[in-house]
């Protein structure tokens, strides 16, 4: 059957199958069954009108479903299908978003996973033996180090290559066996080094000193800042909420704007180095600031930690999940635009108030002995084996910690909240969800593993709303992006509370 291939509005390709089809080699298989994510997918990328998807369905040999006349009902017929698996859809990016690799004259070379084509009109780069594919390599502008970074960065061969290998080894025997394509791209070029700036409050910033008595002030657009202040640190504390600060003007003018795009957050977070940086940020509610035992709240002794005490096999202390200040400035201090950058279902009918605490890490790490890894599948999963062996072994992560069988927890879970067995979002009450899950046909084992996750989602915190690749869900309306920042996990083995990282300048406190 002649494959479906649709280019989508930003330049990339969707691959539509039937259960019994098979995607390109160079596609990804978009996993989630979220409604939510579909829909937008659908109705936002794909440029499918919709009066053409009975004929799609036709040619899939998919039958067509009788609620199939309108335009609301057919979208939703589709994701049932895509829900269920009946109809399948794959992501094919477009050349000029993968990690390239330059060689001279503004050119580079991109590389996908072979045998089959890119859709797109160009031609990849053919090797007739494994010597020719060996001196192709070897004039890369890159040694193994970069070769290895730039196929971590790139999801169509991720999966390919083993961490354990010698990538360039592989690279070569992947390209003369058409295993691996590469292709010819313009490479971007990198802007220059910004030099690290002081960034004012957004009310100095815009303040007009007319010359003379009869000077008439005309405002005036504050022209964007965002590009200059990606990867560039804060100076201090102060010198960060400063910053945030300035944010508000910036969206006033020009609207809230990512300040990753999706490809460099989800590149962002597998590389890992996000976890590295020096000013981290933790947003929770005010009343965390102290021990919830405590009757008597002082702002002058904060009795409180940035996160809930955890027993591990190598230590007590905090646990947390978190971003870092360069993931967090675009959205200014609202706690909304916090809340929907992060995942979070903002109500702005509830009582709550919220804070970010920005973490100087060179001050605090001493203190806490603070471990940080970025919040992927694979991390997650090493911290829990580590951890609680015997509650999460590695036979157990390897079966949960996918993308399949997290959008199947966020099912049953959400199922569990909409017949009410689950009484919040927040909710891991595993004797409730139980009573939920015996209402259904699952088979005990299933019904045993999902308990089991529940457990997890309560002890190491990733909730129904996790998506493993080391971002969050987008929550902001009418935004780009379909993630929101990398989030990190903290593990601090000592466990020290806000007053004392306060009292060390370790930690900024702002309410929102």
């Amino acid at each position: 059957m002649t494959p479906i291939i649709i280019p989508n509005q930003l330049g990339d390709y969707y691959q539509l199958i039937s259960r019994q089809d098979f995607v390109f080699s160079c596609s990804q298989l978009i996993t989630s069954k979220d409604a939510a994510e579909l829909h937008s997918i659908i109705t936002h990328e794909l440029n499918i009108l919709v009066g053409k998807w009975r004929g799609i369905l036709m040619r899939l040999g998919i039958s067509i479903p009788p609620n199939f006349f309108h335009a609301h009902d057919i979208y939703q017929e589709i994701i049932k299908l895509i829900q269920c698996g009946e109809l399948g859809l794959a992501k094919i990016p477009r050349l000029d978003r993968l990690p390239t690799i330059t060689v001279d004259n503004g050119w580079g070379y991109c590389f996908t996973r072979g045998p089959d084509l890119h859709p797109s009109h160009e031609s990849p780069v053919i090797f007739s033996s494994v010597s020719d594919a060996k001196i192709f390599v070897q004039s890369l502008n890159t040694n193994e180090q970069g070769l290895r970074l730039c196929t971590y960065r790139n999801p169509a061969l991720a999966n390919l290559l083993d961490a354990e290998m010698n990538i360039t080894q592989r690279f070569i025997e992947g390209l003369a066996s058409k295993e691996i394509l590469a292709y010819k791209v313009p490479a971007q070029t990198a802007a220059p080094p910004v030099k690290a700036i002081e960034y004012m409050a957004a009310t100095a910033i815009d303040r007009e000193v007319p010359l003379a008595p009869e000077s008439v002030v005309t405002p005036r657009k504050i022209p964007s800042t965002l590009d200059s202040r990606k990867g560039v640190l804060p100076s201090s504390l102060d010198n960060a909420e400063n910053r945030l600060n300035s944010m508000k003007q910036e969206i006033n003018d020009n609207g809230h704007i990512p300040k990753y795009s999706d490809t460099q957050l989800l590149q962002q977070a597998q590389a890992g180095e996000v976890a590295n940086e020096r000013y981290h940020v933790r947003f929770m509610e005010v009343g965390h600031q102290w021990d919830r035992n405590d009757t008597i709240r002082d702002a002058n002794n904060l009795t409180g930690k940035l996160g809930r005490e955890f027993t591990g096999e190598t230590g007590t202390g905090p646990r947390y999940w978190s971003t870092t200040f360069d993931q967090i400035e675009d959205a200014d201090t609202d706690a909304q635009l916090i809340c929907e950058k992060l995942g979070i279902d903002y109500d702005p009918g509830t009582d709550k108030e919220y804070l970010l605490i920005i973490v100087d890490t060179e001050k605090a790490k001493p203190l806490t002995g603070c471990e940080c890894v970025s919040a992927t599948f694979g991390n997650i999963s090493e911290f829990s084996n580590r951890e609680l062996p015997k509650k999460f072994p590695k036979e157990f992560t390897d079966q949960v910690m996918t993308s399949e069988y997290q959008a199947f927890y966020k099912e049953h879970y959400q199922a569990a909240r909409d017949e009410e067995f689950l009484d919040s979002d927040w909710s891991t009450d595993t004797k409730r969800f139980s009573k939920y899950l015996s209402t259904t046909t699952l088979e005990e084992s299933q019904k045993d593993l999902l308990i089991q996750r529940m457990e997890m989602h309560d002890k190491i915190g990733n909730n129904q709303h996790y998506l493993g690749n080391g971002v969050t869900e987008n929550k902001i309306p009418k935004s780009a992006n379909r993630f929101g920042a990398v989030e990190t996990h903290n593990f601090e083995r000592t466990p020290i509370n806000l007053q004392k990282l306060k009292d060390h300048n370790a930690i900024k406190i702002i309410k929102l």
